[in-house]
């Protein structure tokens, strides 16, 4: 076997086990549910992949073809385990297997209506065609609804059957909601980002600890493809507006733009440090990066280096486009913030903060206002035109991690010190401060239509409505390193450093 054949090997190994671990956590949702031949199935793929991946190492595999053919019957047998604990659907056909012989089978959910009745109310289906191994199906645990809030002093926990997840229903006064998990995705640990596709149908996520960002389908968890070829972590991923392509940034110095099928595209080479972000314009015709170098680079959809913003005197931490795509701002361990027109030229320098800023956005209606997160304790508002702080908003005593404008651009919401904090942007005032967390709170996020806002500390993520009135309490159990509305407003997304996601439905 060539070294092609073996870094081919390696990236299926990798990419099967990462199918696996999804269909360990599906496993342990259905707890005691789970039907015994198909924790039988997920054992016997355990023990090949791992048999697989030491042959490797020790340059003991067999011939290409036939490990080949190991991997096919290891994928086969992980897609039979998944579609079996996957929610069925009505009227669709599988493949199952009884005796070694596939039996196609289609599932007539109307003709079941009774059973739910004699089986205490559980959605079932029936495998028809599959011998001694008819069963009944349990939908999984977390799949059930949660109980409308109430008027009540005490809460309901329901859990998922799984440690690193359960759901804590906070009842608020007045509220009727439902809140319920509907996937857990798995990657390796030290995610870095997880990111919506602008049809809220896809996430992409990356980890410090993979050189291969992931593509999932949020509403079952299921793995569509990896995106290989960077040789270093991956600290970033964007959608293009569109939803066609995805722009990836590395500590290889390198980004890489992929069609949304995985297929790669090009790479963006010129940066001499690791690249920490990238972002497309709003027309989808450019990207800009930010690299450790202390430099930006803008781009054209097609590679071409169009501009390096040059300035900064540290590491750029961030890059964002304005709403007509006629300028970036770009964010620095060197305590300042620059605004930049698309072609490069400096624009000005945002001055005034102690420490590095993290985080820049511009205000929602185009009028260069800018929040800045910085870890001096502080958020500012500056007009972008002239680089002057129109407001400071103070109150915060940690680093300032998330400065959020809401969607009409009237409110900013920031976070930190085990507060999140809501300021009328015209004034600068703060409107409300939102206490209850045990944490330092380091997310924040509007809905997209302004209703509703997330924060998430250590441990919780909560929903509140815009009055600051608590809706949901969402425990995860591990610090959330990443939450956001999917862009129909329909979900929820909490991220964790322990490589879990979590995708909750909410509704509108």
């Amino acid at each position: 076997m060539n070294a092609e054949e073996s870094r081919h090997i390696r990236r299926l190994i990798d990419e099967y086990t990462k199918r696996l671990r999804v269909l360990e956590i599906q496993v342990a949702k259905f707890g005691e549910h789970c039907p015994a031949y198909v924790l039988v199935e997920v054992d016997s793929i355990s023990q090949r992949i791992t048999q697989l991946s030491n042959q490797l190492e020790q340059g003991t595999l067999s011939s290409f073809p036939q490990t080949k053919n190991a991997l096919s019957q290891i994928n086969n047998d992980l897609r039979l385990a998944d579609e079996t604990l996957r929610p069925l659907q009505i009227g669709e056909k599988r493949v199952y297997k009884f005796l070694g012989i596939p039996i196609w089978t289609v599932i007539i959910y109307q003709a079941l209506q009774f059973l739910p009745i004699l089986l205490g109310g559980s959605i079932i289906a029936l495998l028809i065609g599959v011998a001694l191994n008819t069963a009944v199906r349990p939908k999984p645990v977390q799949d059930e609804p949660v109980a409308p809030f109430k008027q009540s002093p005490s809460a309901t926990l329901l859990s998922t059957s799984l440690p690193t997840a359960s759901i804590l229903i906070t009842p608020t006064i007045g509220i009727a909601t439902t809140v319920k998990t509907v996937s857990l995705i798995s990657i390796e640990k030290n995610l870095s980002s997880a990111v919506w596709s602008p049809n809220s149908k896809q996430i992409v996520t990356t980890s410090a600890d993979a050189i291969d960002p992931t593509i999932w389908v949020p509403r079952t968890g299921n793995l569509l493809t990896s995106l290989w070829g960077h040789t270093g972590a991956v600290n970033r991923a964007a959608w293009s507006p569109d939803g066609k392509h995805i722009v990836t940034a590395s500590d290889d110095t390198t980004a890489r733009v992929w069609a949304a099928d995985g297929t790669f595209q090009f790479t963006l080479q010129g940066h001499t440090d690791r690249v920490n972000w990238a972002s497309w314009s709003p027309d989808g015709k450019h990207i800009v990066t930010a690299s450790d170098d202390t430099t930006a680079r803008v781009w054209a959809a097609d590679g071409t280096l169009l501009a390096t913003l040059q300035g900064h005197t540290a590491r750029v931490n961030q890059v964002a486009w304005s709403p007509d795509g006629q300028q970036i701002v770009s964010t620095s361990d060197d305590g300042t913030a620059k605004v930049w027109a698309a072609d490069g030229t400096l624009l000005a320098t945002l001055q005034g903060h102690t420490a590095r800023v993290t985080q820049a956005a511009w205000s929602p209606d185009g009028s260069h206002l800018i929040p800045t997160a910085s870890d001096d304790g502080t958020a500012r508002v500056w007009d972008a035109a002239s680089g002057k702080a129109v407001q400071i908003l103070e109150g915060h005593t940690g680093a300032v991690t998330q400065a959020a404008w809401s969607p009409d651009g009237t409110r900013i919401l920031t976070s930190d010190d085990k507060t999140a904090r809501i300021w009328d942007a015209a004034s600068g005032k703060a409107v409300q401060v939102l206490e209850g967390h045990t944490g330092a709170v380091t997310q924040a996020a509007w809905s997209p239509d302004g209703t509703r806002f997330l924060t998430s500390d250590d441990n919780t993520t909560k929903v509140w409505g815009g009055d600051g009135t608590l809706q949901a309490k969402l425990n995860v159990y591990a610090r959330a390193t990443q939450t956001a509305w999917s862009p129909d407003g329909t979900h929820i997304l909490i991220a964790s450093p322990n490589g879990i996601v979590v995708v909750w439905e909410v509704p509108i």
